[in-house]
C-alpha cells in the first residue's frame, strides 16, 4: 500500500468538497470537519493556510490542514482527517505518517505537533501507534502529540 501526500492547492482544493461528513459525529469531530470542509479551503483559496491531501492512487485517504505553532518553533497540524467511507480499514496510521512526513518537509520544520480530544479514542489510538503523547490531557480533555 503506497499513500502519497500532496500540498493542497487552488488546483486541488476542489477535492475537499466531494467529502461527506460523518454521520452523528461528536461535537469535536464536527468542529474538525467544519474546519476542514469549509475555514480550510477558504484559507487555502485566500492563501493563508496551507493544507494538504493523503492519495492511494487516485483515492482519496485523509486531509490535513497545517500552520506554524504561535508558541514553539514547531509545524501544528490543525487538523486531520480520514475519509468516512475509509475508517477502520487500516489506513489512519499510514495517512497520518504520510501528511507528518509532508508538513515536515514543506514547513521546513524539526517538530509536528497535533491535539487529540480523549474521547476522540480512534485518534488517541492512531497517534499513540506514531508517537508518544508530549503532554497528558489539559484542561479541555486535549493531549498533544509531537513528531521529531
Amino acid at each position: 500500500m503506497s499513500l502519497t501526500a500532496t500540498a493542497l492547492t487552488r488546483r486541488n482544493v476542489h477535492q475537499v468538497s466531494a467529502i461527506e461528513r460523518t454521520a452523528n459525529a461528536p461535537w469535536w469531530a464536527q468542529e474538525v470537519e467544519t474546519f476542514l470542509l469549509v475555514d480550510a479551503p477558504k484559507q487555502i483559496l485566500s492563501r493563508t493556510g496551507s493544507g494538504l491531501l493523503v492519495h492511494e492512487g487516485d483515492v482519496l485517504v485523509a486531509v490535513a490542514a497545517h500552520r506554524p505553532h504561535h508558541k514553539w518553533t514547531a509545524e501544528l497540524l490543525q487538523a486531520f482527517l480520514v475519509l468516512p467511507a475509509l475508517r477502520n480499514k487500516g489506513l489512519a496510521a499510514l495517512a497520518l505518517l504520510c501528511a507528518l512526513a509532508h508538513v515536515h518537509v514543506a514547513a521546513k520544520t524539526e517538530h509536528v505537533m497535533w491535539l487529540v480530544h480523549q474521547e476522540n479514542t480512534a485518534m488517541l489510538r492512531v497517534s499513540l501507534s506514531v508517537a508518544d503523547p508530549a503532554t497528558p490531557a489539559d484542561a479541555d480533555g486535549f493531549v498533544t502529540f509531537a513528531k521529531p
